[in-house]
Order: structure tokens, then C-alpha cells, then sequence
């Protein structure tokens, strides 16, 4: 039995949903995973502030978010906030390391590849390390030459790690990893209405309200579904304001949900921000994408590759965003191509191939410890 330690931050929930992922592939596979924030190894508090900070900036200041994202991509910052991370957190994950004695480290946050970097840098450990890259075109902080095997959701972001002068052969486009829910066979059938889904991201930010004030504007072809995530303040007033069209059965709304997977085979319009699992799910359904805001920084790398690829309409203008969708939905050939091309996109995502390159790297480490 093989073991394995993901390391994390709690920084949006899309990075630890990966940790998940690959957790439960792991296990279905007989290995032992443990999962672990790189921080709240050090510090809970730590971990609770940065945490904080990027809920506060990303919801309340998004401006300020993306010029310390970008800011921080740059080389002066990029060393100094792995100096900075390496210092305070190297000692304490390298006691926890040693004391849980895997045979791999995965992350699926740039953090902590500069403190699992170092270790590796001064001999302290030899194992390999996997970077699992979380959207569609990465920061710097990503790169280590210390890192075995980058794992990424296209052939886009391929290339941009190239252009970083990554090697090409430890680059794996084997797609973010999403839940296995995604890969099976879609069980979409035809259906006479138009199926619209409005998602804000794992904490269902309170934007999604002001677009559904717009889309109750549709005609009667329009359904709509709201992903509200672990925003229950925001699915309690929406539960109470369109209680009439929840009635009429144009409207459904969702708190938390497993289910994601199931609705998205009925829907034909995905309307959220450019998250990159998000994004990975609706390229696995083949689901067109509607970006109404985003966050500033990576999401909005995400949104500028889904654009350049004709597979996203942009519209920032609530006012306007209703009749772009119309008009979309007017022109069945659009969406069927946009449709075509997500599905073509990610053609070659499997969580089966990220664990298999996992395995081969332990296989490899564990032969050459044996000589």
C-alpha cells in the first residue's frame, strides 16, 4: 500500500474539492491518502487569516485581489513570497511529513510548492513532487525546478508553462481533476424548454442575485436552477422572494449539492464565474458558459482562455444580460458548436491517467530507493 499527502490551503473551495478527488481515486485504488493545509500545519490562526483575507478581497475587493494576484506573478514578489512561506512553514511540515512518510506529495495550491521545493532542495527529502494546477493559465508561484510532473487542464496552459521554460515533458494536460460524477456518460434527453443554471462559486456569492432579478425576465421557454452553494442566507431569500415561479416551475433553487452532475445533463446554458473546476466541469459536459463577473486574477486568465477558444459570452451589464442569452439561445448552431468545442476541449481529462502518473512516479521512487 502506497501513501500520499495532498497538501492544500483553504483559499476558495476549489482546491481542496481536488484534494478530495484525488483522495477518494486514491483509495478506491488501496492507498492511503492524507489530506493536509500547509498552513494550518503551522498555525490554525495562520491558516484562519489568510483564509479570511481571501473571502474579504474576492468578494468585497476584487480590484485589490487581482493587483496583488499580478503582483505577485512577478519575480521580486514571487521570491519573496516563497521565502517568506519556505521560513515560516518548512520546519513544521517537514516534522508532519516525516512523521506520515509518503511515497508522493501532491498539491493543488501554489503555497506550498516552495515549502515542500526547499526540503527537496537542501536533501531533507526525495520523494517526488506532483503539481496539480487549478486554472487555465498559471501564476509563478507555481514553478519550481523542484517539481517531477505538472498536472493541467489544457493544452493552453501547456504551453504558457512551456513559455515559463517549464520542461515539456513533465507537463501532463490530463485536465483538472473533477469528480468522477463528470465522466460518465451523460444522460442528457431532449427537452422542449431552454434549461438555464446560475452558479456563484462554492460560497454562492451574492452577485447571482442580482442576475436572477434579470433572467425572471425570460419568456416562459426559460427554466432556471441556482446553485447557491454554502450560501444559505442567500438560498433563504431566494426561496422567499420567487416563491411563485418555484411554484410555477420555472424556478429551482439549491443550497449545497452533491448532485451538480445530474443537473448540468439538463441544462443548456451554464451562467457563473470562471472557476477553474467549474470551468473543467462544464468542458466535460459540453455546457456553454455565460461569465457575468469574476474574480479578478486567475479567473480572469480563465475567462480571456475560454473566449480566445468561442466557447463563453462575457457580459458584465446585468441590464443586458438577459437578451444576450436570448439571443444566444435564438441560434441552436452557436450553442451546438460552442457545445462541440467544449466536449473536444476536454477530451483527453481523465482521473484515471492523474492517478496512473501518480503511481508511476512511486513505482519509479520506490525502485531507485531499493537499488
Amino acid at each position: 500500500m502506497k501513501k500520499i499527502l495532498i497538501l492544500s490551503i483553504s483559499t476558495g473551495g476549489g482546491h481542496h474539492e481536488v484534494a478530495r478527488n484525488l483522495r477518494i481515486g486514491f483509495e478506491k485504488m488501496g492507498d492511503q491518502v492524507k489530506v493536509s493545509n500547509a498552513l494550518e500545519v503551522v498555525n490554525p490562526d495562520v491558516d484562519a487569516v489568510v483564509s479570511k483575507s481571501y473571502s474579504i478581497l474576492a468578494d468585497k475587493m476584487p480590484r485589490l485581489y487581482g493587483k496583488i494576484y499580478y503582483t505577485s506573478s512577478k519575480k521580486p514578489a514571487k521570491q519573496m513570497i516563497a521565502q517568506t512561506l519556505s521560513t515560516i512553514s518548512t520546519h513544521k511540515n517537514y516534522k508532519s511529513l516525516k512523521e506520515y512518510n509518503p511515497d508522493l506529495v501532491i498539491t493543488t495550491h501554489p503555497f506550498p510548492i516552495p515549502i515542500i521545493a526547499r526540503l527537496k532542495k537542501r536533501g531533507k527529502i526525495t520523494i517526488p513532487l506532483i503539481s496539480i494546477i487549478t486554472d487555465f493559465f498559471p501564476n509563478s508561484l507555481y514553478i519550481d525546478e523542484n517539481v517531477d510532473a505538472y498536472v493541467v487542464g489544457s493544452f493552453y496552459t501547456k504551453q504558457s508553462l512551456i513559455n515559463f521554460g517549464v520542461p515539456k515533458d513533465k507537463i501532463f494536460p490530463y485536465g483538472i481533476p473533477i469528480k468522477e460524477d463528470f465522466f460518465a456518460q451523460s444522460t442528457k434527453q431532449p427537452h422542449e424548454t431552454i434549461n438555464l443554471l446560475l452558479a456563484g462559486g462554492s460560497m454562492g456569492m451574492s452577485g447571482i442575485e442580482t442576475i436572477l432579478e434579470k433572467l425572471m425576465e425570460l419568456d416562459e421557454r426559460f427554466r432556471i436552477e441556482v446553485l447557491c452553494g454554502n450560501n444559505n442566507k442567500l438560498r433563504d431569500k431566494l426561496l422567499q422572494r420567487y416563491s411563485y415561479a418555484i411554484v410555477d416551475g420555472r424556478l429551482t433553487i439549491h443550497g449545497f449539492t452533491n448532485d451538480v452532475s445530474r443537473i448540468m445533463d439538463h441544462t443548456d446554458l451554464m451562467i457563473t464565474k470562471p472557476g477553474g473546476l467549474t470551468t473543467s466541469e462544464c468542458m466535460k459536459k459540453g455546457l456553454p458558459m455565460v461569465i457575468p463577473y469574476y474574480i479578478p486574477g486567475q479567473e480572469e486568465e480563465n475567462l480571456e482562455f475560454l473566449l480566445k477558444e468561442n466557447v463563453a459570452l462575457y457580459q458584465p451589464d446585468p441590464e443586458r444580460i438577459a437578451t444576450d442569452i436570448e439571443k444566444l439561445c435564438e441560434n441552436p448552431e452557436d450553442l451546438r458548436r460552442m457545445s462541440a468545442k467544449m466536449l473536444q476541449m476536454s477530451e483527453g481529462y481523465s482521473l484515471q491517467k492523474v492517478l496512473h502518473l501518480a503511481d508511476a512516479f512511486m513505482t519509479a521512487y520506490e525502485n531507485s530507493t531499493s537499488k
